[in-house]
């Protein structure tokens, strides 16, 4: 990313260093770069970014110990506890000129940002989409991927030309879209692949070549008997009872190759199961001890074992689990290691955890169910809050302005759960994992509302579910928290609707998603989701406005919201 940048120092060393798309500012003295060198990271915009909404938030973090004060373009900005800062910037022309200064004691950074203002895309009287950002001659950018080494099968192409034109991969068509992109799964083979985009318009032709080398397999590259840093684990991993741990290493063809587990399993075989690639399974058994250990390997030739290696990362074995606190309000479960969103927690949610990879916790929410969370949103505890299902109290309904209410004790000790309005037939859905049903007794609201009945349920020694059922198969609102030692379930009533102003009596509330540096999906045009979302739901809600309704947006800005701020 090119930078503008002035220094003016003495008898310091000043250097600028890109790094994963964050410009990040470094004060050396002489010595080797580190995270506690780091004078400003500016998170969000990225220099030359584009924009299609007009106000945009500016998100940087300083290094407290060394910067004293941040401005952007002359107005000097807050910066909180943490040396965060995240402003709003105002986007008047095309082309913005964002600059940044940064002071320390003895220092002045300077650098400056090119920021582009998009036109606004729009369906015209005909219905016909029109991009006002695209040129009327024949144009054409290939956008990714950049070329050079690549060792998938298949790589998607995305790029950008006049949305008349016609375009030709090789000898392949390929379709241009109304917004003048495209994108497109071509095969990758061994050795140099020459991909030649021709677009053509009005007898006009403009050519452009994206070339990719996929290694050739050589079956006789590697001599040695243990490839470098091959060994798995490759990042150290906790473990418990009942896990199947991958295991195996890289290296000679042909090898006879065996693994142990020091104290915990006899020399097993590997499978080479490519050339060179020696796999198999650990099957993790109870045992008593705790301990930290190296996987063992080694190979055998002519009935000698020559060569002896260990894995480069350790493993802990937990011979019981760990208990974990919640420590941000906008904490994340997901499915797998950072994929597949389960539930979103807020902080001081109970947690027992069973294991620890690539920087995840794994949590154990039921008898064969799991999650994992970062470890950066818990705090660690040397035994769990939960070792045993928590008894919940009886329920107790009542009316709250818009709001029916039905509130039950849990106790100090807050275990996770999700709540989720599930379809045919349409209910709400409480699963509270590591509890279970206590008293029994359940009082409704006076009068009762558009609740038809409640359907509680153990489906798991560990989870307790209550469903909620209404009389017209639809919900207007819910939610769910903590109060206290009480969870406390909240559902809005029927808004009153009046046939001569349909929308006078109701409050809706958009929430456009992503936000600020949480871009989302990025078009081949560079439109990102997070613009999209907030452009359609400021016009949906002038629309909703003009029709009479009150309205509500989460955000109104370019701005990135925690879950919690959402809520």
């Amino acid at each position: 990313m090119p930078l503008n940048c002035r220094s003016t120092f003495t008898g310091k060393i000043v250097a600028f260093k890109k790094r994963l798309a964050l410009i990040t500012i470094f004060y050396l003295s002489g010595q080797s770069l580190s995270g506690q060198d780091q004078i400003f990271q500016l998170i969000y915009p990225a220099d030359h970014s584009r924009h299609w909404v007009n106000q945009i938030q500016v998100s940087g973090k300083a290094n407290l110990r060394q910067a004293k004060s941040v401005t952007l373009n002359g107005t000097t900005v807050t910066m909180d506890s943490t040396g965060r800062i995240d402003e709003i910037l105002t986007l008047s022309d095309h082309k913005n000129i964002l600059k940044i200064r940064v002071k320390t004691n003895t220092t002045v950074w300077d650098t400056t940002l090119t920021l582009w203002l998009m036109s606004p895309d729009h369906l015209d009287s005909d219905g016909r989409y029109v991009n006002h950002n695209l040129a009327d001659s024949l144009w054409l950018t290939l956008i990714s991927p950049q070329g050079g080494e690549m060792r998938r099968d298949f790589i998607s192409f995305h790029g950008q030309t006049n949305p008349d034109a016609t375009l030709n991969v090789n000898a392949d068509s390929l379709r241009v879209y109304p917004s003048g992109g495209f994108t497109g799964l071509f095969a990758v083979s061994a050795g140099k692949n020459v991909y030649t985009f021709t677009a053509s318009l009005n007898g006009e032709t403009i050519s452009d070549s994206i070339i990719l080398m996929k290694p050739v397999p050589d079956l006789v590259q590697d001599v040695n008997e243990f490839s470098p840093g091959t060994a798995l684990p490759l990042s150290d991993r906790w473990v418990s009872a009942g896990d199947v741990v991958p295991v195996g290493f890289s290296g000679k063809i042909g090898q006879e190759a065996y693994y142990q587990v020091p104290g915990r399993s006899e020399w097993q075989p590997l499978e080479e199961s490519e050339p060179g690639v020696y796999t198999g399974k650990w099957w993790v058994l109870p045992s008593t001890p705790q301990q930290v250990l190296k996987i063992r390997y080694r190979v055998k030739s002519r009935h000698i074992f020559n060569a002896h290696t260990s894995s480069v990362a350790k493993i802990r074995f937990l011979a019981t689990p760990l208990g974990g606190l919640t420590t941000d309000e906008d904490s994340r479960v997901y499915q797998q290691l950072g994929e597949g969103l389960f539930m979103p927690l807020t902080d001081g949610i109970a947690l027992t955890i069973t294991g620890f990879q690539e920087g995840f916790y794994r949590i154990k929410l039921g008898t064969d169910l799991g999650g994992y969370i970062h470890q950066r949103d818990v705090k660690l505890l040397p035994q769990p809050l939960i070792d045993h299902p928590i008894p919940l109290g009886s329920m107790h309904g009542s009316n709250r302005g818009d709001w029916q209410e039905f509130r039950f004790y849990v106790g100090p000790v807050h275990p996770p759960f999700t709540f989720q309005e599930v379809y045919g037939p349409n209910h709400l859905e409480l699963k509270l994992y590591g509890a279970e049903q206590g008293w029994e007794w359940t009082t409704f609201p006076q009068p009762e509302g558009d609740l038809a009945y409640l359907e509680r349920r153990q489906p798991a020694s560990h989870i307790w579910q209550m469903n909620f059922y209404s009389k017209k198969n639809q919900f207007w609102g819910w939610r769910g928290y903590y109060d206290g030692d009480d969870f406390v379930v909240a559902i809005r009533k029927p808004p009153v609707l009046k046939p001569d102003s349909l929308f006078s009596h109701i409050a809706i509330e958009i929430d456009p998603g992503h936000g600020g540096y949480e871009r989302g999906a990025i078009g081949v045009s560079g439109y990102a989701e997070a613009d999209a979302d907030l452009r359609y739901s400021l016009k949906l809600a002038a629309l909703l406005r003009a029709a009479g309704a009150t309205v509500f947006l989460t955000r109104t800005t370019d701005t990135r919201l925690s879950l919690a701020e959402r809520a």
